[in-house]
């Protein structure tokens, strides 16, 4: 079975557009394994959203084509399907979990909805 990341993205006027990945290489693995050594730093003073676009910026960098960017996905993905599409991603380029603990992202998501 041939694995492959795909990624739809929606324009301004909410057409779809769907960017396939059919070659991740081991670096990114690699530079995974960094991001979450990052984020571990920044869990005490960063805000929620920052630690999420870094996140997001990662997604970005699995695809290599240039409209795939840490602002497209933000602006072309619904906001409920966000996260999950986020964490999915990650997850099938570094081949299974992605180690983030699920209460520390349930609770900068509370920390986010509350500044609001």
């Amino acid at each position: 079975m041939t694995k492959k990341l795909e990624l739809t993205l929606h324009d301004k006027d909410g057409n779809p557009k769907v960017y396939t990945q059919g070659f991740v290489s081991g670096q990114k693995l690699l530079d995974y394994w960094k991001l979450l050594e990052e984020i571990d730093g920044m869990l005490d003073n960063a805000r929620p959203e920052d630690i999420f676009a870094k996140r997001v910026e990662y997604v970005a960098s699995l695809f290599n084509s240039r409209e795939v960017t840490a602002k497209a996905i933000i602006a072309g993905v619904a906001s409920w399907d966000l996260l999950d599409t986020v964490d999915r991603l990650i997850a099938e380029a570094v081949g299974g979990e992605t180690d983030v603990d699920p209460k520390a992202v349930e609770s900068a998501l509370e920390t986010l909805g509350s500044a609001s």
